[in-house]
């Protein structure tokens, strides 16, 4: 019998509410949601902490979900303004499932990092240091 999101064994235990914790046991990020099986209902990543602990989280949540799995194929798209992960993956009884993850709040985190850390060049120079 598979396990995948449209079995009800796997339906059983796939609304997650996992969190990371740090150091000091606070929260850096969490998932929740699911089943997983769609992006109307995908597992969502949020926390202060994403970009410490990135896609971490999925890899957790399928161990979590399916045991022992191994990830055959995995594509990051944009859709209606949100950006997802799509997973596939073969679990030990190489049943393969179809999960999708909403990292949208990662992408935004990464983004604002990136945006604090360019340099502004002045108006007039180039890149090589020279005016022109």
């Amino acid at each position: 019998m598979s396990r995948g999101p449209g079995s009800t064994e796997f339906a059983s235990v796939t609304r997650l509410d996992l969190v990371m914790r740090g150091m000091g046991g606070h929260a850096l990020a969490w998932l929740s949601g699911g089943p997983g099986a769609s992006v109307a209902c995908a597992f969502v990543l949020a926390g202060p902490s994403l970009l410490r602990v990135n896609v971490r989280l999925e890899y957790w949540a399928l161990r979590r979900l399916l045991g022992e799995y191994h990830v055959t194929a995995q594509e990051t798209f944009d859709e209606e303004g949100r950006t997802y992960d799509r997973l596939e993956v073969l679990d030990a009884a190489g049943a393969l499932h179809t999960l999708y993850f909403d990292i949208t709040a990662l992408v935004r985190a990464e983004r604002a990092a990136i945006d604090r850390t360019l340099v502004r060049l002045p108006h007039g120079a180039s890149r090589s240091g020279t005016r022109g």
